[in-house]
């Protein structure tokens, strides 16, 4: 399931138990929202439980500069989460790779999106850019960091001074961009 604050798409998950009596919304310290309840509770009440829950849930995301992350289930969140994101991803990243590359002037063979959990990106020795979908979830400085990096290690196929230093002249605040990913993920 999913709800839309401000333009920001919240996945939760739904477990229902037959011992629990209330409706419980909680966020982990991670960003994953999960909502509980008793077994006969539909769909249609635990949705408006949440969109009354909206100002709050918005709260706990914005003052924390975090973006809502989905607990993975027997894999069916993940994957119907990325056939949501998939070719906005895909547009985000070709956009952004054919502005940040127009300064830097690689060469680079193709850009696909993936289904990755552990990895925001990748960069093949032979000149291929791997994004996970999840970049059309990143706020604007943190999904231009991201290709920027990637962008990177087709000139520094590493993470040596020289390919800081490529990073450095479009992202100065490079650090301070790596660091919020790195929470994210």
């Amino acid at each position: 399931m999913e709800i839309d604050i401000k333009g920001m798409k919240i996945p939760y998950t739904i477990t229902r138990r037959s011992h629990q009596k209330t409706i419980r919304l909680r966020i982990s310290s991670g960003g994953v929202v999960s909502v509980s309840t008793r077994k006969n509770v539909s769909d249609e009440v635990i949705s408006d439980f949440v969109r009354r829950q909206a100002t709050w849930i918005y709260s706990w995301f914005s003052k924390r500069n975090i973006l809502p992350k989905t607990r993975v289930e027997r894999g069916n969140v993940v994957s119907n989460e990325y056939r949501v994101y998939k070719e906005k991803a895909k547009d985000i990243a070709l956009k952004k790779v054919t502005y940040w590359n127009s300064i830097y002037g690689f060469v680079y063979k193709k850009i696909s999106i993936r289904k990755s959990e552990t990895r925001w990106g990748s960069c093949s020795r032979k000149g291929n850019l791997q994004f996970s979908y999840k970049i059309a979830l990143l706020p604007d400085d943190l999904a231009d960091y991201l290709v920027v990096h990637e962008l990177c290690h087709l000139c520094e196929f590493n993470h040596s001074d020289r390919f800081w230093k490529l990073v450095s002249k479009t992202i100065p605040d490079y650090v301070d961009r790596r660091k919020k990913l790195k929470g994210i993920f």
